[in-house]
């Protein structure tokens, strides 16, 4: 076996550097390191590349498997995501409501939810108290239902939200003595609560 010593190897024609052919072996022995100040490809890892230290696929679909060491369906986490959502009061007569820090997380599937609300006074409003704008479509399964109870309550009615299938929109039933829909008078003026809740989409 033969040595070259040498500390630059540039390529004659200063683009590329080809070693060895199809079928060739290159070893790189054990307690070497190939330090990379440039852009590195096809190292084991083919459609990712390398950002800030982070991996970046060269398609959004592409995701990682966990737990496993095949390809399994199940264990594939494909997507990721995080901000701010924009809820409103639907259908509210009055114009005093402050959303505080709405946020989401989507992982895979599952989405969950944090705000605060604050509502001040407003003149008298019988209609259906509901929280539009989530995120996410709420997946379409046929009577699915996700619930949450919010904290920091001040209504001294226990009060439930509740979000169907196939919508962007939470509604509020009181918890317990029948479960009837709250209306905006219901959860009164001058109010606030606090919730973070979860649900699946699509």
């Amino acid at each position: 076996m033969s040595k070259i010593f040498v500390d630059q190897v540039d390529p004659k024609t200063a683009t590329t550097l080809t070693l060895g052919t199809s079928g060739d072996t290159i070893n790189i022995p054990s307690g070497v390191t190939i330090a990379n100040n440039g852009t590195a490809t096809g190292f084991g890892l083919t459609n990712w590349a390398e950002s800030s230290g982070n991996l970046l696929a060269t398609n959004a679909s592409y995701g990682i498997y966990l737990g496993v060491n095949s390809a399994t369906a199940s264990n594939l986490l494909d997507d990721y995501e995080e901000g701010t959502w924009t809820p409103a009061l639907s259908n509210f007569g009055g114009s005093s409501e402050s959303f505080i820090a709405p946020r989401y997380t989507k992982i895979g599937r599952l989405v969950t939810v944090s705000c605060q609300l604050q509502i001040g006074s407003f003149p008298s409003d019988g209609s259906s108290f509901a929280i539009s704008g989530l995120p996410f479509t709420v997946k379409n399964e046929g009577g699915t239902t996700f619930g949450v109870v919010p904290f920091r309550q001040t209504n001294t009615t226990i009060m439930g939200l509740t979000i169907g299938d196939n919508n962007t929109v939470m509604e509020m039933y009181e918890v317990g003595n029948g479960g009837g829909q709250f209306n905006y008078n219901d959860f009164g003026q001058s109010k606030q609560m606090a919730f973070v809740a979860q649900y699946e989409t699509a």
